[in-house]
């Protein structure tokens, strides 16, 4: 999912507004399954619905947003299989 500047403001425009791992690796880049592994790892917190689905609040996004740039950018590192990957 591509989403433009003006969608990324309006999503994160909204204190309260629980965000899907979907919406949040929009803005970040990557795919909803590498936001599921962030939260594994403890990188982003997060919380779980009544049906188990993960949710993130705009607060833990925005202090992850301004932990990798304004613009969501963060570093690629290669993995020993040559796999990219992404590292804090």
């Amino acid at each position: 999912m591509i989403i433009t500047f003006e969608q990324a403001a309006e999503l994160l425009q909204h204190e309260n507004r629980p965000m899907t791992p979907a919406e949040v690796g929009a803005l970040f880049h990557v795919k909803a399954s590498t936001v599921s592994r962030w939260a594994n790892q403890g990188r982003i917190k997060h919380f779980r619905t009544l049906g188990g689905h993960r949710r993130f609040s705009t607060t833990e996004v925005r202090r992850l947003l301004s932990q990798n740039g304004a613009n969501g950018a963060h570093e690629v590192s290669v993995g020993e299989h040559g796999a990219a990957g992404y590292s804090s």
